[in-house]
């Protein structure tokens, strides 16, 4: 069973092309599920349009009940996904897929019970006013294009380089971590960072996807002030504490992936309490000491800028 999950807001712009490369798979997927969250635009009967014209029995598009966020409403689409046994691919609804994605990827964890999950390489392309950024993710010309890394978990084991829309993933594999998942944490994230601490994550260097940047991308939406880094560290925290978890109550020796998360762990309390106390010489020297658990470089001066910024709200 191969099952492309998509979760919909006001996409309208790209919809058709993303729906066509979709339909047009050499290896055609057994069910399609859509789910539009309360979009203000056509974007719902664009969608109930195009399953009628092309007589798509087998793909379905429900509203949810309310904007629940993608982070939520792809949750509850890979959850429904995985009652079945087989493949699950997140689709997001303004990239443009390889038509071969599904067969070649199908063919490889198909051929490998130990990947559960797989990522290809992507192929980022820019749309009027779409920002130029590091696409982590695109293809590394020094290697084939069959190469399959296996990446290690490390003190950067936070830091997702590549999107969710590149994957892969058995539905077992999200039955298990399910139970870990909460509605905010974002499925790239939940997919990339268990499949790393299990060992069971390969990235594939072919790219099977065009990635569009544009004005409005989820993804590049970021906010610097007090009160949402407060959230993201509070946010990321509560991930840690999951995988910690997931290693004390499953067999395996977790022993060096226990010590990143707690020193992870360590500096995300040193920069929060530099956000909401003050700083303090203690803090200071613990974020020193553990910097290369820091996502980038750019993550303590965006502390000390949003810290000292006068229109912070509190």
């Amino acid at each position: 069973m191969v099952t492309v999950v998509m979760s919909v807001y006001n996409g309208t712009r790209y919809l058709t092309e993303q729906l066509d490369s979709l339909r047009l798979q050499t290896v055609s997927p057994d069910r399609v599920l859509i789910a539009d969250d309360c979009s203000t635009d056509e974007s719902f009967d664009l969608i109930v349009k195009y399953i009628e014209e092309h007589g798509l029995d087998n793909w379905t598009i429900n509203k949810n009940r309310s904007n629940f966020g993608w982070r939520k409403s792809f949750k509850r689409l890979l959850d429904l996904a995985s009652i079945d046994d087989g493949i699950v691919f997140p689709c997001d609804q303004d990239d443009i897929w390889e038509l071969d994605k599904i067969a070649v990827m199908s063919s490889i964890l198909e051929k490998d019970p130990s990947i559960e999950v797989l990522s290809c390489a992507v192929e980022p392309f820019y749309e009027s006013g779409g920002k130029k950024v590091t696409v982590y993710g695109a293809v590394d010309d020094s290697k084939p294009l069959d190469d399959l890394e296996t990446p290690v978990f490390d003190s950067k084991f936070m830091s997702v380089r590549r999107p969710g829309c590149s994957y892969a993933v058995k539905s077992s594999f999200i039955r298990e971590i399910m139970p870990y998942w909460q509605d905010d944490f974002a499925h790239d994230g939940m997919l990339w960072r268990f499949s790393l601490l299990k060992g069971t994550l390969r990235l594939l260097n072919q790219p099977l996807i065009r990635f569009r940047r544009h004005d409005s991308n989820a993804t590049e939406m970021r906010h610097i002030d007090k009160k949402s880094r407060v959230a993201e560290i509070m946010m990321c925290l509560r991930f840690s504490e999951v995988l910690e978890e997931y290693c004390s109550s499953n067999p395996g020796d977790y022993r060096i992936t226990s010590s990143h998360i707690e020193h992870y762990g360590s500096v995300l309390n040193a920069r929060l309490h530099l956000l909401v106390g003050g700083l303090k010489i203690s803090d200071l020297g613990t974020i020193l000491k553990y910097r290369k658990y820091e996502l980038s470089n750019r993550s303590l001066l965006g502390d000390f800028k949003a810290l000292i910024s006068p229109c912070d709200s509190k």
